[in-house]
């Protein structure tokens, strides 16, 4: 039956060939016989590359002074399972963050292609504005948004279920091993990767599990962070075999019912999720709480225009300017914009919803020309040192200059939406 898979992935051999070929009286006998073994039928698994895969298992036997041992490959005697050839997750590859690349991987493993741009339209992500005041934010903390996670599985017609788990990097897992376990194994043997939070790192970033070996002890993944992994020579993979003490929940899927939106119903797809994504407030990240869209420029001015964030002292101050500096610009533009905007720029047409696309996508031009000024324009703290009080100039002139910048990004970011509404109504 994997043979039979096989060919129907990688040939255009008829049914009734197939089920001669395999010894069946009938192609009946030879569908019902593939559906009881791999659970979908021939035709599914030729559409979505939809099957359980087995390796041949090799066996020895010798005989030596009237005993026979057998001699089994203990790679298949843990039974590793993996979904074959899954796009890389990082710099170069599917972008540096985090989201992105899983998006990109599942759409990988279930035969979508490893598009990114499009990744981070269907997911949303590439529309949003996060921020986190602190230099330890994650750069995809709304990731765990399960609305966002929602709208990516949708857009590849897939059904989904999300788990999750503890609520902060102390408390304990709320779910046992064996629980985890049981659903990825069933995932992978149904031919579907599962989106991880965690498993590779301390912190909940999303990863792709790809595998697992010895009924789940091992777990194969793709995932940007490899700290606490090990790379598998034979597939490239990264491994795990204390995953459990890092994983902060999964999304499953359980059923593939339609292959990808695409054409018009993308776009309109995508114009839906930049506007939605815009109204929203703020992420479901465990034990941090985090504005993103519109909200979070209001957030950045809040921080800046908040008395307490100005009294430390000099050393202080400096270390946390160095952050505020980090996050407008490098948070700024860790919305991914420009990846939205790669997309749509290929995809918008000359028809009047195209013209408002691309009139939304030059506001997005402008908001990146005014981040890149902005990390630009940061004071050179070295020359205040024949001021009396360096630090009470560097904070007058970062929160005098900081709060109107933010303003306009904020503004301009609002334009481009609704370019981005209007399109949608008119397609």
């Amino acid at each position: 039956m994997s043979e039979a898979a096989r060919e129907l992935r990688e040939s255009d051999i008829k049914i009734i060939d197939l089920a001669l070929k395999y010894g069946y009286d009938s192609p009946d006998a030879f569908s019902r016989a593939y559906q009881n073994f791999h659970g979908v039928s021939p035709s599914i698994t030729r559409k979505f590359n939809m099957c359980k895969k087995y390796d041949r298992i090799l066996i020895q036997v010798k005989i030596r002074h009237n005993e026979i041992k057998f001699a089994k490959n203990e790679r298949r005697i843990r039974m590793k399972k993996t979904i074959e050839s899954v796009c890389e997750i990082g710099w170069g590859q599917t972008s540096a963050n985090p989201y992105i690349g899983a998006v990109t991987a599942c759409m990988d493993a279930l035969g979508e292609g490893n598009d990114y741009t499009l990744a981070s339209v269907i997911s949303g992500l590439g529309f949003t504005f996060n921020w986190y005041p602190y230099t330890n934010a994650p750069n995809d903390a709304n990731i765990t948004d399960d609305a966002m996670i929602r709208r990516t599985f949708d857009a590849l017609g897939c059904k989904v279920s999300i788990y999750r788990d503890r609520d902060t990097q102390k408390s304990p897992p709320s779910h046992p091993k064996e629980f985890y376990k049981e659903k990825i194994v069933s995932s992978i043997d149904n031919g579907f990767p599962v989106m991880g939070f965690g498993f590779t790192e301390d912190y909940p970033y999303a990863c792709v599990i790809v595998g697992y070996e010895d009924n789940g002890d091992r777990l194969y993944f793709r995932s940007y962070w490899d700290h606490a992994v090990k790379i598998d020579e034979q597939t490239g993979y990264q491994y795990s075999d204390d995953w459990y003490k890092r994983c902060y929940g999964i999304a499953v899927i359980d059923e593939k019912v339609a292959p990808m939106i695409n054409g018009k119903e993308l776009l309109k797809y995508c114009m839906k999720n930049a506007v939605e994504v815009a109204s929203q407030t703020s992420s479901q990240f465990y034990d941090i709480t985090q504005p993103y869209g519109f909200a979070a420029y209001d957030a950045m001015i809040g921080v800046l225009e908040d008395d307490d964030f100005w009294k430390d002292k000099d050393d202080e101050f400096y270390k946390r300017m160095d952050s505020s500096y980090c996050h407008l610009g490098l948070l700024l533009r860790d919305n991914y914009k420009w990846l939205a905007a790669m997309w749509l720029e290929k995809n918008a047409d000359d028809s009047k919803a195209g013209r408002q696309i691309k009139k939304g996508l030059e506001y997005y031009d402008m908001l990146g020309w005014l981040v890149t000024e902005t990390i630009r324009f940061k004071p050179d703290f070295n020359d205040c040192k024949l001021v009396m009080n360096p630090c009470e100039l560097a904070k007058h002139e970062v929160r005098e200059s900081r709060i109107p910048l933010i303003k306009i990004a904020k503004r301009l970011d609002q334009l481009a939406v609704e370019c981005f509404k209007n399109a949608l109504e008119l397609l």
